[in-house]
């Protein structure tokens, strides 16, 4: 049997190679060694086992095999001797050895632990290690010292190295900087620190003033207003869409549009006219509600009063107690009963009452031999000894001693002609 161009393999250190020299396959059962252009197989327990060949199905050794399929070769398991080539590319040796997860006809490596997706035509690093670095696609990575750091990889970016660079086309790379380091952008990803590393000034919130929004630019970025502002020396101004409209009366500008102020609403005629709100029945249980232009009021009904938001009834001095002594009962519109002090009395915060007034302290008694004598509710004026008082005059006077009654004339007690 023959080998065509497209089938690769590799044994214990042998391989397959591709084109003119391709391998031939001599003989090959249980106990046939096999020989192919300076490759052999080796024997006992470590020999390699042939399943199937044809141009498009390749090898199983030591426990692993390959599935079959057109022009592919997904490896299911593969141990630390184990190497193999295929579709021009290769696999590293010893302990940073390649531990292939799953490979089909686009999609290449996965090395200690790391990974590539799936995907027509592309090699999505997921993560790599410090030694071993590799792309798909006839490109391939540099190892040790020099190897290439990558930092981010989508599905249509590849990558650029030290004097290395991808082919030309719809998925080309772009570079933008390039030091010793290696530094690298395309599709909006970017490359790990160098001096002439690619910088996105937007992750500085604090580049633009709110409400601007930063745009990143190649070596700079630009500082946007979003809709509804415009550009005033540097900053954002809202925009007064209003600045040119003129509304009607009761009518408000709001976006550049006019609308009903609150409390008004447009009539038939395409005017603002005032809306009765009572019709809704805005207020609440026991009150009354009364239209205004433009607005509305809540008040108390008849015989209930106000207390917080809410409105109770007005007590009665039928259901109310005062002290018949000093207090009457009086019924205050609004307010409802309330015990108000006697003439005489005042109200009283040590007693929770109205007291007695000493009414004397005003001096209400006139005349020198009149004195004043405070009682509970009132006051009386008395006379001294020897007057009496005179109840037209509210003074206290003499009594009559002697009366002349041919001559009308009185002479009053205490009274002497000097």
């Amino acid at each position: 049997m023959y080998l065509d161009s497209h089938t690769l393999w590799i044994g214990l250190h042998q391989h397959w190679s591709t084109g003119a020299n391709r391998c031939s396959l001599m003989d090959l059962d249980s106990h046939t060694l096999w020989i192919g252009l300076h490759q052999h197989w080796s024997t006992g327990a470590n020999r390699c086992s042939l399943m199937d060949l044809d141009s498009h199905t390749l090898w199983k050794g030591l426990s692993q095999h390959w599935s079959t399929g057109a022009n592919r070769c997904s490896l299911m398991d593969l141990d630390s001797h184990t190497l193999w080539k295929g579709l021009n590319q290769h696999w590293s040796t010893g302990a940073n050895r390649c531990s292939l997860m799953d490979l089909d006809s686009h999609t290449f490596w996965i090395g200690l632990d790391q990974h590539w997706s799936t995907g027509a035509n592309r090699c999505s690093l997921m993560d790599l290690d410090s030694h071993t670095l590799w792309i798909g696609l006839d490109q391939h990575w540099s190892t040790g010292a020099n190897r290439c750091s990558l930092k981010y990889l989508d599905s249509h970016t590849l990558w650029i190295g030290l004097d290395q660079h991808w082919s030309t086309g719809a998925n080309r790379c772009s570079l933008k900087y390039l030091d010793s380091h290696t530094l690298w952008i395309g599709l909006d990803q970017h490359w790990s620190t160098g001096a002439n590393r690619y910088i996105n000034e937007c992750e500085n919130s604090q580049q633009c003033n709110p409400p601007a929004f930063c745009s990143n630019l190649d070596g700079t970025f630009t500082c946007s207003c979003p809709g509804g502002f415009m550009e005033v020396a540097g900053d954002c101004v809202e925009i007064d869409d209003c600045q040119d409209v003129t509304c009607g009366q009761f009518e408000e500008c709001l976006n550049g549009v006019c609308s009903c102020e609150a409390g008004y609403q447009r009539s038939i005629s395409a005017l603002c006219r005032d809306m009765n709100e009572c019709d809704t029945n805005p207020c609440g249980i026991n009150e009354d509600c009364s239209n205004t232009i433009g607005s509305f009021t809540c008040d108390c009904m008849a015989g209930f009063t106000r207390q917080g938001s809410n409105c109770v009834a007005l007590t009665t001095c039928a259901t109310t107690t005062c002290d018949v002594m000093s207090q009457m009962c009086v019924e205050v519109p609004t307010v409802g009963a309330q015990c108000v002090c006697l003439d005489g009395f005042v109200s009283s915060s040590s007693i929770n009452g109205c007291q007695d007034m000493d009414e004397c302290q005003t001096l209400p008694c006139i005349g020198a031999n009149t004195v004043c004598r405070n009682t509970v509710g009132s006051f009386e004026c008395v006379c001294q000894d020897g007057f009496q008082l005179n109840p037209s005059t509210n003074v206290c006077q003499g009594t009559v001693c002697f009366q002349y009654t041919n001559m009308n004339f009185s002479v009053l007690c205490g009274y002497t002609h000097g």
